[in-house]
């Protein structure tokens, strides 16, 4: 039914009716004619003022938190839309619980994944048909590799799929779609809500949307892409520093804080006599020219202690392989450090060897305790990819004529090493604390002059998950 010779087709046909005085055959042309009329109106104006909107209730959320995913289909015209389809990019680390029992799935999984919140239209009360229809193929996931890598003793990681994870740690996964099918009186508007969960750590993206309708009878398809995105960070987990199997009852501080009592330059407390050893650049000259002899200024030792979290993203030698386990683990620990730290109004920053959102060889947000530090950090670490710009050395050695005066550094790795230990080693010679953290499976021989703790492996990993699970499982 497209084109001219359709036309020219039920003209002559007519024309015949007409002359063999045959009725019926005429009604049916002029039906035939009607038809093929809505639909090319249909087909030609059925995207006009149709407008699809999503909204994220919250666009931050913790490890498990939930919030709503609201769609807005509008059709501002006088044509009804007999049926119109919106295929919503949606990422899918992105949970959308089950509205009956609670349980977890994804939007490739088929079935119905939201309910339907109704029509919001004045003078209608019909309720749509909720259409769950999704693809059928977006469920598959990509097989892990049991490949062993030569130059590692370590199993091999997963390959790392930059597009699909948009920014977060993330396996290779295919890009699902959002369904949403609905039909739309003139000038109606109807609003879907879901529910969804932030499961994985990262940075999603929701969109672009592609828009497909037509007319009544299927004939004809118009679509159209609606560019516009909406961004959701879900930040790491977090969990008691006690559940990483640091000293427990003792303030953060107190265990990383080194034995020597550091005083703080800015902090002035008075003047005395120079004695031997004092440091030459503190002699107040003023006061040593009033009182004949030297006099040095003497200051308070620092109440809070800045510390820097530096954490290593790459986990095996290959830079293309990581293992999930250890990443997230460090990644926990490092949230779960600094939000313990920040509680005790310590400074805090994170340094981290993964390649920025804009091609950044590393990872940089400078200690502090201000009130938005928590989220500048939780966000940095939410957006942590396992691709390292720089050796975890290499960045130690950047890092240290940025470090405050006095700061402790704490390295999370998986893959300790000697220049790891001279460089950590050479910052505690320095006067800053220097404390390594390390995971995997088996704890490394680490120097006794370095203070370490090993946290652990996949086992302390997977217990840390289920202990934040548990936190947010409901009570009563």
């Amino acid at each position: 039914m497209k084109g001219g010779l359709w036309w020219a087709f039920l003209g002559a046909l007519l024309i015949l009716a007409v002359l063999n005085q045959r009725g019926t055959l005429a009604l049916l042309v002029l039906v035939l004619a009607l038809a093929s009329g809505a639909s090319e109106l249909w087909a030609r104006h059925c995207l006009t003022n149709v407008t699809y909107r999503r909204r994220l209730g919250r666009d931050h959320l913790a490890y498990g938190e939930a919030t709503t995913l609201t769609l807005e289909f509008t059709n501002a015209k006088p044509l009804p839309l007999p049926w119109l389809l919106v295929r919503d990019r949606y990422p899918a680390p992105v949970t959308l619980p089950d509205a009956a029992g609670g349980s977890g799935r994804r939007p490739d999984g088929g079935g119905r994944p939201a309910e339907d919140s109704g029509r919001q239209d004045e003078d209608s009360g019909r309720q749509p048909e909720d259409s769950g229809r999704q693809p059928k193929d977006s469920g598959r996931q990509p097989k892990d590799s049991g490949r062993q890598p030569k130059d590692s003793g370590r199993p091999a990681g997963r390959p790392y799929d930059v597009d699909a994870a948009q920014g977060g740690a993330l396996p290779a996964a295919p890009k699902p779609f959002l369904d949403s099918v609905v039909s739309l009186r003139w000038y109606e508007r109807v609003t879907r809500t879901h529910r969804i969960r932030g499961d994985q750590r990262g940075y999603f993206r929701f969109g672009p949307a592609e828009i497909s309708s037509g007319d009544m009878f299927g004939f004809r398809r118009r679509q159209r892409i609606d560019d516009d995105t909406d961004e959701l960070i879900v930040y790491p987990r977090v969990v008691p520093v006690e559940a990483l199997g640091l000293p427990a009852g003792r303030p953060l501080g107190e265990w990383l804080a080194r034995r020597r009592v550091h005083t703080d330059p800015l902090r002035f407390a008075m003047v005395r006599d120079y004695a031997p050893g004092d440091n030459p650049r503190h002699v107040h000259w003023p006061a040593s020219a009033h009182a004949g002899r030297l006099q040095t200024k003497q200051f308070d030792p620092s109440d809070t202690l800045a510390l820097m979290l530096v954490v290593d993203v790459q986990t095996l030698q290959r830079t293309f392989e990581y293992v999930p386990e250890y990443l997230e683990y460090a990644i926990t620990a490092a949230a779960s450090i600094a939000m313990e730290a920040l509680a005790q109004r310590h400074m805090v920053g994170l340094c981290a060897n993964a390649l920025g959102g804009e091609g950044q060889d590393w990872v940089m947000v400078r200690p502090g305790r201000h009130p938005d530090q928590a989220r500048q950090l939780l966000t940095a670490m939410a957006m942590l990819s396992p691709f390292p710009g720089l050796s975890l050395a290499e960045t130690l050695h950047r890092l240290r004529p940025r470090l405050p005066y006095g700061a402790t550094v704490v390295a999370i790795t998986a893959r300790p090493g000697e220049e790891v230990y001279e460089r950590l080693l050479a910052l505690d010679t320095a006067g800053h604390g220097a404390i390594l953290l390390t995971v995997g499976d088996e704890a490394p021989d680490v120097p006794e002059t370095l203070r370490h703790h090993h946290l652990g492996g996949r086992d302390a990993a997977l217990s840390s998950t289920a202990l934040a699970s548990a936190a947010l499982a409901p009570t009563g």
